[in-house]
């Protein structure tokens, strides 16, 4: 998979701005600022619909002097597997659209996989030690691009949380008899249900594929040799045996959760609730990375996971995803910036970068042919 161009209509701090990439491998560079991570940021939304930035909400992509008769667009022209196709995010009037080709989709699950990214930036490296949050929504989003499924079902999930909440939040002012709620809330918690032992059950089978993937890297970008890291999820919806539970069980988990829902007007329980660990192994068993791991283990064991993320996509669409890397360098010490150049150059991906210069073991470690654009390094100024 290749990005070809980029066209970015009123989105961040670009007005409008066409990008044209003929190389494997592209530098953005800037001062901060300039906007180099908002190109990054774009070519994300391409991929899943929303930004990689934690915490990011659909207005915040909206340039702030953007004519309101005119949308806010993300369009690129996309080397496939199966040919060139363009792909279009746009924003009107609040609300998202998408389009392949210019024809419009009618959900989110027909855009998802169209184009497929992987992306590392300073903001990761509170994956380990952050909120479950960030660590599903790392997760949500390689799922959402590599199986068709997920990502509609993962959108029913999260509008049927919204609406549950909101009846929550709507009896505590205006009461209703216990009979009609129960009823209504039975009506959502149906779909929670429902959707959410799917999910359950895609996150913990594909976690079994990625976390011997994650182990491999970590072996390679870890601080001692004999260092070893693995993957474990955690939801409601695994039962002491590791068996997805049934759908009565899922009811009866619901029921008993109503009262402290009321009362806290959320929905305490379900896979929105899910978590990730990184487990990790320095000669005493496999820990809890969250309190255990250093700096500088914290660092490996997120780059280990971002290529996992990139070999079980390869693996799993038998296409390799484009690799955006967002002022990294600035975050490794000499010895992982080795070792994930390294991992690049052996990759056969479309790589993004962005950082005020780049550092001396990247500019060596990057493919390059002066007589050849298609094997060299792309400079882009910003």
């Amino acid at each position: 998979m290749q990005i070809r161009d980029l066209r970015l209509r009123w989105f961040r701090n670009y007005d409008e701005r066409v990008f044209h990439f003929d190389s494997p491998s592209v530098l953005l560079v800037g001062q901060n600022g300039s906007g180099k991570t908002n190109v990054l940021e774009a070519l994300s939304v391409l991929a899943v619909g929303k930004s990689f930035r934690s915490g990011v909400q659909i207005r915040d992509l909206v340039h702030w002097q953007k004519p309101d008769s005119l949308p806010t667009s993300v369009e690129g022209s996309i080397q496939t597997r199966d040919g060139l196709k363009q792909v279009r995010f746009q924003i009107e009037n609040g609300r998202r659209s998408f389009f392949v080709n210019d024809n419009r989709q009618k959900s989110l699950s027909d855009f998802y996989g169209v184009v497929r990214v992987v992306d590392f930036s300073p903001d990761d490296l509170f994956l380990i030690k952050g909120p479950p949050a960030d660590r599903r929504d790392a997760f949500d989003r390689i799922f959402t691009m590599t199986i068709p499924l997920y990502g509609l079902s993962l959108t029913n999930y999260e509008k049927a949380l919204q609406e549950r909440n909101a009846l929550l939040r709507e009896v505590k002012h205006h009461p209703i008899s216990e009979r009609e709620l129960n009823a209504q809330l039975s009506q959502w918690e149906s779909i929670l249900i429902n959707e959410g032992l799917k999910l359950a059950a895609i996150r913990r089978e594909e976690l079994t594929k990625l976390s011997p993937l994650f182990s491999k890297f970590y072996a390679h970008l870890a601080d001692h040799a004999g260092e070893q890291a693995a993957l474990n999820y955690e939801t409601i919806f695994i039962d002491q045996s590791g068996n997805i539970i049934s759908e009565l069980a899922a009811e009866k988990l619901f029921a008993e959760s109503r009262l402290g829902d009321r009362s806290a007007v959320r929905t305490a329980i379900g896979i929105h609730r899910d978590d990730y660990e990184f487990l990790l192994d320095v000669g005493q068993g496999l820990r809890s990375a969250k309190g255990n791991a250093s700096q500088g283990q914290t660092r490996s064991l997120v780059l280990a996971l971002k290529f996992a993320f990139i070999e079980y996509i390869r693996e799993k669409t038998k296409e390799d995803p484009v690799l955006l890397l967002d002022d990294i360098e600035s975050e490794l010490d000499e010895k992982r910036k080795k070792a994930l150049f390294e991992l690049v150059e052996a990759l056969d991906t479309q790589l993004f970068l962005t950082h005020p210069e780049l550092s001396e073991i990247g500019k060596n470690s990057i493919k390059t042919d002066p007589g050849n654009s298609q094997k060299g390094l792309q400079l882009i100024e910003l």
